[in-house]
């Protein structure tokens, strides 16, 4: 009947575990920096088309002498420059009686440009909040070791007497005095 009592005993506090949960909490900061680069670029192009222009300087007088002198002086007068498709050119004209200044000038393109960057920078923090939850079974609650304790208790005392004769006088004397 004893061995029954603390089978029951031992089955009770078996079935009676517990569970315990156990929460771990962590955090982080997590720091992210993005880098954003903006290129613009502006081209302007301004095309002058060419330029074919004569300009005549009249030398003729109302004195045929001069008129005749001049043409003397200045029959094999003739200037000129050139360079790619650009050219300029003085000469004398004896039938008209005039300086002729011929002048090409070629086409010209003025191209203007601009350029700019931006360098954006864009911070940003985030808080990373990682909670574990994990259940610990099988944990015995304290008031039933105080049960078992309890109801343990003789059997202990007894097993105790055996090896220690004062620990049996003990129980037999509070076992006499209760009974009184």
């Amino acid at each position: 009947m004893k061995k029954l009592l603390i089978f029951g005993v031992v089955l009770m506090m078996a079935s009676c575990l517990g569970t315990k949960k156990v929460l771990e909490k962590t955090n982080s900061l997590v720091e992210k920096e993005k880098i954003e680069t903006r290129s613009d670029s502006t081209k302007t192009e301004t095309i002058n088309r060419v330029i074919d222009d004569e300009y005549t300087i009249p030398l003729a007088t109302n004195d045929s002498l001069v008129n005749a002198r001049i043409r003397e002086a200045l029959a094999n007068f003739s200037a000129g420059k050139s360079s790619g498709t650009n050219s300029t050119r003085i000469y004398f004209d004896e039938d008209a009686m005039a300086f002729k200044i011929a002048s090409i000038i070629g086409e010209t393109r003025d191209l203007e440009s601009s350029s700019s960057n931006e360098i954006l920078i864009e911070k940003t923090t985030e808080e990373v909040v990682t909670e574990y939850a994990k259940t610990i079974k099988k944990m015995i609650p304290w008031w039933l070791y105080v049960v078992a304790a309890f109801f343990l208790l003789p059997h202990v005392v007894k097993v105790l007497s055996i090896f220690n004769p004062v620990v049996g006088l003990v129980s037999s004397r509070f076992k006499k005095k209760v009974s009184s």
